[in-house]
């Protein structure tokens, strides 16, 4: 863990091992301590060893005070501003931070001592996981006040307070994204298969189940991008636009959807079906009703439905499926049994 700790410091994990890092880091106050002294210990390494000038000194703390506006924290300017000077900085509920700077040639390290900050802030935030189980819908707000909707089995992981060069979230399952416009600090939407969204303010529905073996984005308002991680390729839609990526062979395709209702309806209740595979449906009910469904005979898996329900409970949909002549079907408990509608 010791070498991943740094390599975290680095800027050098994937995000699901930052996501280890931390998680290691809230099990224990033991823990904490050794990723707290890890972190001191990086901010100090990456500090020059000259004495600063007065001018020099007082341009990095106005560059602390810039940054007082993002991070809510409260800078003091020391008596001494020759040599060494120290910042303080309380963050959250996070242990409190003494910084020992000192500034040489810091008219050539402007930028590099501003990222520093961002990064050293950065470890003191907070971070929230919002999640919905199988039957159970959701909405969260963002530190930006962006809002996401979230379809079943759904998650989001995501800062206290956006920091760095864009909004990061971590995202998987299916949302209905409002985010608000910000054309300087994008977000960045990260999915578990590798592929990163962009968004500077928009509208769209994304669904991004893990086990799912497609991967879809539905542009309703403004523009999108997404970028493959693997082949670097970028992809930019249109509203109306919604792109497919088969997971399977990583192809991408664009249509524009006569109605968007099929793929948005889930945000306002609906349950929307159009010529929708047997294996789409019965993993969209699980999803819907919180239910198991185990299939005893696999040719039910070759047919298709086109239906629209809304308030439905779980043996109505599989009532109406039944009456056309699709399926039969048992219930019992929370597990649904699925058989052939000839083999009574």
């Amino acid at each position: 863990m010791e070498k991943l700790i740094i390599k975290y410091f680095a800027g050098e994990v994937t995000a699901e091992e930052a996501k280890r890092v931390r998680e290691w880091a809230l099990e224990s106050d033991e823990n904490m301590e050794i990723f707290v002294k890890e972190k001191n210990l990086r901010v100090v390494t990456m500090m020059p060893d000259i004495e600063a000038s007065d001018s020099e000194a007082d341009a990095f703390i106005n560059l602390l005070r810039e940054h007082d506006k993002k991070l809510q924290i409260n800078i003091t300017k020391p008596n001494y501003l020759r040599g060494w000077f120290i910042a303080v900085a309380s963050v959250a509920a996070v242990a409190l931070i003494i910084l020992s700077i000192s500034l040489s040639v810091f008219s050539n390290k402007n930028k590099n001592l501003n990222n520093q900050l961002v990064f050293i802030a950065s470890q003191q935030l907070s971070y929230h996981e919002n999640s919905t189980p199988y039957g159970v819908k959701g909405k969260v707000i963002l530190p930006d006040s962006s809002v996401v909707y979230l379809n079943s089995g759904s998650s989001i992981y995501y800062p206290s307070k956006f920091l760095g060069e864009n909004r990061e979230v971590e995202f998987s399952g299916e949302g209905y994204f409002e985010v608000k416009e910000n054309s300087a600090f994008p977000m960045k939407i990260l999915l578990k298969n590798g592929m990163s969204v962009y968004v500077k303010g928009t509208t769209f529905n994304l669904s991004s189940y893990e086990n799912d073996k497609s991967l879809s984005l539905l542009l309703i308002s403004g523009s999108v991008s997404m970028l493959d991680s693997k082949s670097n390729e970028l992809v930019k839609l249109l509203p109306k636009q919604k792109l497919l990526l088969d997971k399977t062979t990583s192809k991408i395709s664009i249509i524009r959807p006569e109605d968007i209702q099929p793929t948005v309806g889930w945000k306002k209740g609906w349950l929307i079906f159009d010529e929708t595979s047997m294996p789409d449906i019965l993993k969209r009910l699980e999803r819907w009703y919180g239910v198991n469904v185990v299939v005893k005979d696999s040719s039910v898996m070759t047919k298709t439905l086109t239906a629209k329900f809304r308030e439905e409970s779980l043996s109505q949909v599989l009532e109406l499926m039944h009456r056309i002549s699709l399926i039969d079907y048992t219930i019992k408990d929370s597990t649904a049994t699925i058989s052939s509608f000839f083999s009574r």
